[in-house]
């Protein structure tokens, strides 16, 4: 995107102040240069102009096309004991619509037919070979005529000219050129032809600010548009043994406008503000629908009603009132913005190191920027404020320093498996007393004036503490080893309802061994937080992330240190007593997981649950005979009826009937009694789970 071009030019506006035409004279922006720039994160800058006019002015700025709609969006412009009268710009219709406004319409690139069918009733000379016609288009038909290849039919198009003797019909394809005698119509086609060259060619447009005064008088034109991200560079010396370790930073600026920056005060915002794109400068049309006109059946007489003449009269006044006071109140705020009462005496000249009333007037009492010397707020963003006169040539870019000086620290090693297994990474644990903001950007470490490595480093607040490393630290060998175990209990007992706890250890042992003899060091261990796992030894980190507890370890030169993490997950289910067998209850108690008033309660559980199902094991067995012997007997019957009753197989199955129905009544009454005596186990072991309940 480029911003605004100087336009050494001079023009004759005429603008309308207070209904009458009053001359302006125009002049290019040189009068009101970028004295300020202000570049964000976010991938725009703030230009600001300021300068001293004279009288009437309008201020031309000639701007690319791309930048037209960020400047409509944030075009701020202020005059000190004057007025703004208006912005005017170029036009951005759409093409098809700015040539549709022409006599002869080129949008959709018409054929010659096209054209002569649009400019029906218009005069035109045609020529064609060997012969010349003039005439009115009455209009364009297409018609069977011969082909000129193999003298077929087909449908060609024929212009109709009335002429001075008569209408003629002549075929499109004939004519060689055609003249419009009509001039106006005529320079309109010439105008549309210019328009559709202009529109391939044209990348600039023009933006004019007029302002009305008298004198002499400080003005400001302001806007925001599009800018290359600014960058950041670091560079952290650290010392040989003890000291304090240094860092420069630099900022990366590029200037990708049509014109030079010229000794302006450039500042640098770490914030990221929001910025969007909005299509102000074409035109926009809504589409309507289409009405019928109404029409009654029958037409109405017409009638004259009496006129209320006091409530009509009450109305009228109570209106005007009303658009009198939003008047006044217009007129008196567009007084207090552009300060037309508060201006310099006549004959002053505005100074080009007044920066800071500029700002003011550019904002009017906005709060402007506390200044300083490195870094400074503004509002609620954090900028860099560069303490000396920036130029650099258009399509150039620079390196501008904007942090020189010890930063507080402390070297460090920092090991996390999953970066480097075998062993831990060189680093720097910083903490920002630079007194500025750091924003995000690549550092570039020397140890004892030394290339040692590249790192990153994320947005860092004032005060703030940030890691980062640079080298593998070769001189330290890392073992990791991960154990797990297991142990369940049951911890209580309610209304028959067990609950078991199941206690899952993780413990990760981190053994580190120095090759160095000469230098201790610190290593910062990095342990994934697990989801649902609490940290049980050690019984807290140095420090922690979102994601990562970090643990010291201190490990003397040439030695070997090992640190425990401990971490639990304890799991929690709830069993039924009654939905246990009894060998499954007996289990518990056998490994262990419960003990005391617990364990005497799932044994006597236990026991009334296996008396119940022993009990229901002899109910089965007796129904289980009963069943059998009645199949039996349905047997011996059906054999009963195919033979004769007085054999001897007869009368044996009649016994043999007689001995089972013994058996069945024998049966039935053992079955009643153990039924009772199953009922009351029931009953006993349903009490006691229901009311079971042991801490």
């Amino acid at each position: 995107m480029r911003t605004l071009m100087n336009r050494p030019r001079t023009l004759t506006c005429l603008v309308l102040a207070a209904g009458l035409a009053a001359p302006l004279t125009c002049i290019a922006d040189d009068a009101l240069p970028v004295r300020k720039i202000t570049l964000y994160r976010s991938g725009v800058g703030d230009f600001q102009h300021f300068g001293t006019i004279e009288g009437d002015r309008t201020v031309s700025l000639s701007v690319d096309k791309d930048a037209v709609n960020d400047i409509l969006k944030s075009l701020v412009a202020s005059v000190d004991g004057g007025r703004v009268l208006n912005v005017q710009y170029d036009s951005q219709a759409p093409l098809a619509r700015r040539l549709a406004s022409f006599g002869v319409d080129l949008g959709k690139n018409p054929k010659i037919a096209e054209i002569l069918a649009g400019l029906r009733g218009e005069s035109i000379r045609l020529q064609m070979a060997g012969e010349r016609a003039e005439g009115v288009i009455l209009g364009v038909e297409s018609r069977q005529a011969p082909s000129q290849n193999d003298r077929s039919m087909i449908a060609q198009p024929f212009v109709n000219l009335l002429t001075s003797g008569g209408i003629r019909s002549l075929p499109v394809y004939s004519i060689t050129s055609f003249e419009l005698l009509n001039a106006g119509l005529n320079d309109e086609l010439n105008q549309a032809l210019a328009l559709l060259a202009s529109a391939r060619s044209e990348r600039q447009a023009t933006i004019d600010v007029s302002f009305a005064g008298h004198g002499a008088r400080r003005a400001s034109i302001s806007y925001v548009h599009e800018t290359p991200v600014w960058k950041t560079t670091y560079r952290l010396s650290l010392p040989e043994l003890d000291g304090d370790a240094r860092m420069q930073g630099w900022a990366i600026v590029e200037n990708t406008t049509e014109h030079d920056w010229n000794d302006v005060e450039l500042s640098l915002v770490a914030g990221n503000p929001v910025a969007f794109v909005m299509d102000l400068h074409t035109p926009l049309f809504m589409q309507r629908p289409t009405v019928a006109v109404p029409v009654m059946g029958l037409a109405a007489a017409a009638r004259i009603y009496d006129d209320a003449v006091a409530d009509f009269q009450t109305r009228r006044a109570m209106r005007e009132s009303a658009e009198g006071a939003a008047a006044v109140a217009m007129r008196s705020r567009a007084v207090d913005r552009m300060g037309q009462n508060t201006g310099p005496a006549p004959g002053s000249v505005y100074r080009d190191t007044d920066m800071q009333e500029m700002d003011a007037l550019r904002f009017e009492e906005s709060g402007g920027v506390i200044s300083g010397a490195t870094g400074a707020e503004t509002g609620e963003q954090f900028q860099y404020r560069i303490d000396f006169p920036v130029s650099i040539e258009r399509n150039r870019s620079a390196m501008l320093p904007i942090i020189t000086g010890p930063i507080e620290g402390r070297r460090i090693s920092i090991y996390n498996p999953s970066d480097q297994a075998e062993h831990p990474m060189r680093g720097f644990e910083l903490t920002n007393s630079s007194g500025v903001e750091l924003t995000p950007g690549p550092i570039s470490v020397y140890d004892g004036g030394s290339y040692a490595g590249d790192a990153m480093i994320g947005f860092t607040s004032r005060g703030q503490q940030r890691l980062f490393s640079y080298a593998v630290d070769l001189d330290v060998r890392a073992l990791t080893d991960v154990k797990q175990t297991s142990s369940s209990s049951i911890t209580r007992i309610v209304k028959g309802t067990m609950e078991r706890q199941t206690r899952h250890r993780q413990t990760t042992s981190y053994t580190f061994v120095s090759r160095n003899a000469e230098r201790d060091r610190t290593i910062l261990v990095e342990h994934r937080k697990p989801t649902g796992w609490e940290l049980k030894n050690p019984s807290e980190p140095a420090s922690e992330s979102a994601t990562l507890w970090r643990f010291e370890v201190d490990l003397p030169a040439g030695e070997r240190e090992t640190l425990d993490v401990v971490v639990e997950r304890i799991e929690r289910t709830q069993l039924t007593v009654a939905n246990l067998r009894p060998d499954a209850l007996l289990n518990y108690v056998q490994s262990g997981e419960v003990s005391g008033e617990i364990r005497k309660a799932i044994e006597r559980a236990a026991e009334l649950h296996g008396r119940v199902l022993d009990l229901e094991s002899r109910v089965n067995a007796f129904n289980e005979r009963r069943a059998e012997i009645t199949r039996d007997q349905t047997r011996i019957r059906s054999n009963m009826n195919s033979i004769d009753r007085n054999s001897e197989l007869y009368r044996r199955y009649m016994t043999q009937l007689g001995e089972q129905e013994t058996e069945l009544q024998r049966l039935l009454e053992q079955r009643d009694e153990i039924q009772k005596e199953l009922d009351t186990a029931r009953f006993e072991r349903d009490d006691y789970l229901r009311n079971l309940t042991v801490e």
